[in-house]
C-alpha cells in the first residue's frame, strides 16, 4: 500500500518537476519556497544604493563631508578656495608609486605657514603633496608643489637629476649641478634655488624645473614647478617669494 502511494506520488509530481526544465536544452531552473513568515533574502546584506548625483568611480564609496552635518573637510592652504584641477597633471611626479608606509608617514608632516602669490590657482593637496597649485598664461602651464620626506632623499645631485629626466634631459656631475643652483635663505636656514631650462621665450612646448630644496631638520622639503620653461621664466621671482615666506612650525 505504502509503496502504492509512492508511486502516485512520484508520477503526480513529474509534470511540476519537468515544467521546472528551461526551453533550451541543458538549462535547469532552481526554485526557492520559503515557509509561512519568513522573508525571503532576510539574512542577507541590502546593497546599499549610490548618492544621486554620485560619480560612477565613487559608487560604494563613504559619503564626503557635507554642509551642516558637522563634518569638517580638509584645510585648505592659504591663497584662495581649492579647486579641482580643470585639466590632467604634467607633473611626471603624479604617477610616481609611493612605498608602504609613506603616505601614512607623510600625513604625520606638519606644514608650514606660507604666503600663496595671486596669480597661482590652489589645488586640492594630497597625503604627499603639503600644497599643490597651478599657474596658467594662455596654452602655457606650470605646476607646483611642496612636499617633504625623511633623510636627504638621496641628495641634492640625484634629485636634480631626476628632475633632469622628467623633463628629457640627461644627468649631470655634482660639478655641473653646482652651476644650476643658487644658495637662498628659507626661514632662518640654508636651502638651494635649482634651475633647469628655465629659458625666457623659450618655444611652446619646451618643458622646464624650478625647484628649491630646504634641509629641515630630519626632513627634505622640495617646492617644484615644473612645466612650459617661459613661464617658469616670468613665475621665477613668485615662486622665490613662496618659498621665502615658509614659517615652519616651531
Amino acid at each position: 500500500m505504502k509503496a502504492s502511494l509512492l508511486r502516485l506520488t512520484v508520477v503526480g509530481l513529474l509534470p511540476f518537476l519537468l515544467a521546472a526544465c528551461g526551453p533550451e536544452e541543458g538549462e535547469i531552473r532552481v526554485y526557492e519556497l520559503t515557509r509561512p513568515g519568513d522573508v525571503a533574502g532576510a539574512d542577507r546584506p541590502t546593497p546599499q544604493a549610490p548618492s544621486p548625483g554620485a560619480p560612477a568611480g565613487d559608487r560604494g564609496s563613504a559619503p564626503g563631508p557635507m554642509a551642516g552635518t558637522g563634518n569638517t573637510p580638509p584645510a585648505m592652504p592659504p591663497g584662495g578656495a581649492a579647486a579641482a584641477p580643470d585639466r590632467p597633471s604634467i607633473n611626471p611626479s603624479s604617477q610616481m608609486q609611493t612605498l608602504p608606509g609613506m603616505e601614512e608617514a607623510a600625513a604625520r608632516i606638519e606644514r608650514p605657514e606660507w604666503q600663496v602669490p595671486g596669480s597661482w590657482q590652489v589645488l586640492e593637496p594630497t597625503t604627499i603633496r603639503k600644497g599643490n597649485f597651478r599657474v596658467a598664461q594662455g596654452d602655457e602651464v606650470a605646476e607646483i608643489t611642496v612636499t617633504a620626506f625623511p633623510g636627504s632623499v638621496g641628495g641634492l645631485a640625484s634629485n636634480v637629476n631626476r628632475w633632469r629626466r622628467q623633463v628629457g634631459l640627461a644627468p649631470l656631475n655634482p660639478e655641473q649641478i653646482a652651476a644650476l643652483t643658487v644658495p637662498v635663505q628659507i626661514d632662518g636656514a640654508s636651502a638651494e634655488l635649482v634651475s633647469i631650462r628655465v629659458e625666457e621665450g623659450a618655444p611652446s612646448g619646451t618643458q622646464g624645473v624650478l625647484g628649491v630644496v630646504i634641509p629641515r631638520g630630519e626632513l627634505t622639503w622640495f617646492v617644484k614647478m615644473i612645466g612650459s620653461s617661459a613661464l617658469l621664466h616670468e613665475e621665477r621671482d613668485n615662486l622665490q617669494r613662496f618659498a621665502e615666506s615658509f614659517q615652519f612650525p616651531s
